[in-house]
């Protein structure tokens, strides 16, 4: 183990597990399969925060990806804040089963938020729109729609 690795090794240590609506990230990532699409993903650590809090104050904006051609890793941009940053294939798993732990979360909460903040939260993880069944319903029952 070199230096960087007992490094990384801390600082996961340190942070403890990440949990985004009752479902550790790393078990979701082992199921997250890159050949299939390029979602956007989640870059910043959630930890057990308040998803809420951390989204409306813009720290949970999914970010586009540019998949490198040598396969190797991922090339993630950020066009708000200028940025870009390389992902490790196993980075990215962690980074989109956070984006998609983070839709799931939203789309069950979505009806709770007030309209300005639904429309902020359509744009980010709904691009294409998404529709609900109604609050209370078997099918919002079964697909747990809170609200």
């Amino acid at each position: 183990m070199n230096f960087f690795d007992a490094l990384n090794k801390r600082v996961i240590e340190e942070r403890g597990e990440e949990i985004i609506d009752g479902c550790k990230v790393e078990d979701a990532a082992k199921c997250v399969d890159l050949s299939v699409a390029h979602s956007p993903v989640v870059a910043e650590y959630v930890g057990t925060k308040d998803v809420e809090a951390m989204l409306f104050n813009h720290r949970l904006i999914p970010e586009p990806i540019k998949p490198r051609k040598d396969g190797l890793r991922y090339y993630v941009t950020n066009p708000r804040a200028q940025t870009w940053q390389w992902f490790t294939s196993d980075e990215m798993k962690v980074a989109r089963a956070r984006f998609l732990l983070l839709r799931s979360y939203f789309y069950k909460r979505l009806g709770a938020f007030p309209n300005g903040d639904q429309q902020m939260v359509l744009a980010w993880y709904f691009e294409g729109g998404v529709w609900r069944p109604t609050p209370g319903s078997s099918l919002g029952d079964l697909m747990g729609v809170v609200v």
